[in-house]
């Protein structure tokens, strides 16, 4: 089949590339007091404390292997054009500038020259200018002519700060990077997990930067997510992967459920519906991800549900020895009421003692409520029985 000549796959790759890299660099070894940042002055910035760029990287990503990045070719010559066009990155002692790819770049040119072995800024920079005299591609021809009509003193000191950074890893290794400069932090065990947890709050940040919803970021800023994140893999705790949004469900389609009947029963009103559906398929999808991420084993949860009901069990116990005889409809659902409140907040509860966020304890009472395990209305078993029987007619 014929290649899509439309397709914008390589484009779309080469932000997401950007992105990543952003990431890359922030596991790299470094001052803390620096500002990382995305698409501001460059692609990749680096600033001190009073905002002035330190470094500005060029990040270039293509598809394929074999292609090497040549003195002539277009994406160096539109490298050039944005320095050009920045008249602070003119002048010698400005920011260094990067220009970071996946391609090779042959020895006996000029980029080869401008990486940090074996620098001849001198040789590079006439390499650079006999390229622009020399090449007759109508792409870079404006660039060129450009280059060429910049002084030759300010010539020089652009080249003097421009490092190659060649031959990086592709999109789809920038993973297995950050897990390499990150080696000695992760959790023997759960690399994978926690990788894909640190990646995950990256994409988060990235999209913060992107919208200018923050400053930057700096070293520190990641390493103190990943403390957080050792303390949420310890054996104490659990990582959270399935967010708050990940699990909407519509209202409707829920109102048959034995555990909605149970919650209607004692009059807990559509908002706590809405919230139970939530946190039950939240519950369900986190118990799914640590499953599958060999963070928890069947036995524990089972356990787990098991001391839930035997809790249960008890304050069910408790509150019907607390009903009279001839407690009333409106009694009975204002006990029923109170239990489920304790429910909701019993922290005995937790699947492990380090876990901040109850949302997996109200999912699974959901679930056991559901599967007519447990119960908050004082005759809940009666009333499930006669539903059942309804259902059966």
């Amino acid at each position: 089949m014929a290649a899509n000549q439309h397709s914008a796959a390589g484009q779309a790759l080469g932000y997401v590339y950007q992105v990543g890299w952003g990431l890359l660099e922030l596991a790299r070894p470094g001052p803390d007091e620096h500002w990382l940042r995305l698409e501001t002055v460059d692609d990749v910035s680096w600033h001190d404390d009073a905002g002035d760029a330190i470094s500005l990287l060029q990040i270039k990503h293509h598809l394929g292997a074999g292609s090497s990045l040549a003195d002539m070719h277009v994406d160096v010559w539109r490298t050039v054009q944005i320095w050009l066009d920045d008249p602070s990155l003119l002048q010698a002692g400005g920011p260094l500038l990067c220009l970071v790819t996946t391609q090779s770049v042959p020895a006996d040119g000029a980029l080869a020259r401008l990486n940090h072995s074996g620098r001849d800024v001198g040789r590079a920079l006439q390499l650079l200018n006999e390229a622009a005299e020399e090449s007759t591609n109508k792409q870079t021809e404006a660039t060129r002519a450009a280059w060429l009509a910049t002084p030759s003193g300010v010539r020089e000191a652009i080249t003097e700060r421009v490092y190659v950074i060649a031959d990086q890893a592709p999109a789809q290794n920038l993973r297995d990077e950050v897990r390499s400069l990150l080696s000695n932090a992760l959790p023997v065990g759960r690399e994978d997990a926690f990788i894909e947890a640190l990646t995950g709050w990256w994409w988060r940040v990235g999209i913060d930067l992107l919208r200018g919803n923050r400053r930057g970021i700096r070293r520190i800023d990641l390493r103190l997510k990943i403390d957080d994140l050792r303390d949420q893999f310890s054996s104490r705790s659990l990582p959270i992967t399935v967010g708050r949004d990940a699990q909407e469900r519509s209202l409707d389609d829920h109102r048959d459920r034995v555990f909605a009947h149970q919650l209607d029963w004692i009059g807990a009103g559509e908002d706590l519906l809405v919230a139970a559906i939530r946190d039950y398929y939240r519950a369900y999808a986190q118990a799914q991800a640590w499953v599958e991420g060999a963070m928890v084993e069947l036995s524990e949860l089972s356990e787990y549900e098991h001391r839930v009901v035997e809790e249960w069990e008890m304050q069910f116990g408790l509150m019907k020895a607390s009903l009279g005889e001839d407690a009333s409809e409106g009694d009975l659902r204002q006990a029923g009421m109170r239990l489920f409140g304790k429910a909701m907040n019993q922290s005995p509860a937790l699947l492990r003692p380090g876990m901040t966020d109850a949302f997996f304890s109200r999912g699974t009472h959901h679930r056991l409520a559901d599967e007519r395990r447990m119960g908050w209305h004082p005759e809940f078993a009666q009333r499930l029985e006669a539903l059942l029987q309804s259902r059966a007619s």
